[in-house]
């Protein structure tokens, strides 16, 4: 057990809440994004060609009229649309097409607007940016099939499920080469040199409060790498959750404990949780 002054589990307005991951309805709906280099939203091509009309109409009339604009392809389209859900139904095993719902598009230089200098000239020299939105409806059969492991607890976090598979897509390749050969097999030119600058997943919580529990040993999850989930001291419930259920340690739980504090505990795989509220978790820090 870790720290030494310890605190109350589940007492109210005390030190923080015992949680219990569980099961979410089904279907599960996960909000999906994946960011591309090499390809822009037509509202943005539309909105460069405009403001580039607008500047030479201000200059002299012997001013010359402006260089063609070297404007990415348009990634909003029917055709890009199809690419885009053909490609992560390849990438997520046991995703069919009709699983993932209408794709959005948003420029992605309005998602970095408070982004580095340098975030926003890779964008410029990958030809421009889109983020692309979507949502994916899985089962928890599904989320065992992505996963690639039988979840006996029947305690699924679906967002972490998808996004860990995206993000091994990313970092092998495997979601660019699954968009360019969806895009070459459409006859689509414009998503075949396509980049995967980054992605996200969110769902809907699969974890609740619980009283008159207690487990009686925990890690706490203060600093540090926590499965694929860093965290940096006081963070928020989400990100409690989410680290839990990635770090090994943690052995795939059932409960974990989150301080009012911001800070993050969960059961040691060895620790027994029962009836009975107890001091076990928490600690001076």
């Amino acid at each position: 057990m870790d720290g030494c002054s310890l605190d109350w589990e589940n007492k109210p307005d005390w030190s923080g809440n015992l949680y219990k991951f569980y099961r979410p309805p089904e279907p599960i709906v996960v909000s999906a994004s994946v960011t591309l280099s090499g390809i822009q939203c037509a509202s943005c091509a539309c909105a460069r060609r405009a403001f580039a009309l607008v500047r030479h109409r201000t200059r002299s009339p012997t001013s010359p009229p402006p260089p063609p604009l070297a404007c990415a392809p348009r990634a909003d389209t029917a055709a890009e649309e199809a690419v885009i859900k053909a490609a992560i139904a390849a990438t997520l095993d046991g995703v069919e097409t009709e699983d993932i719902g209408d794709t959005t598009c948003t420029d992605a230089r309005r998602r970095l607007s408070g982004a580095s200098d340098a975030a926003h000239r890779r964008l410029e020299e990958g030809g421009g940016g889109a983020v692309i939105d979507f949502e994916i409806t899985v089962t928890a059969e599904t989320l065992t099939t992505i996963s690639g492991s039988d979840d006996d607890g029947g305690a699924f976090d679906a967002s972490s499920v998808i996004f860990t598979a995206l993000e091994e897509a990313v970092n092998t390749g495997e979601l660019v080469q699954n968009i360019a050969a969806e895009a070459v097999a459409s006859g689509n030119t414009a998503m075949q040199t396509v980049e995967v600058s980054s992605i996200s997943a969110t769902a809907s919580e699969s974890y609740e409060v619980v009283y008159g529990i207690g487990c009686d040993e925990y890690h706490d999850l203060d600093y540090g790498q926590f499965g694929d989930v860093w965290l940096d001291g006081s963070v928020s419930l989400e990100a409690c959750a989410a680290a839990v259920k990635s770090y090994s340690a943690c052995d795939d739980p059932e409960y974990f404990f989150y301080e009012w504090n911001g800070y993050c505990n969960c059961p040691t795989a060895d620790a027994s949780c029962s009836s009975g509220e107890n001091q076990n978790a928490g600690g001076e820090r």
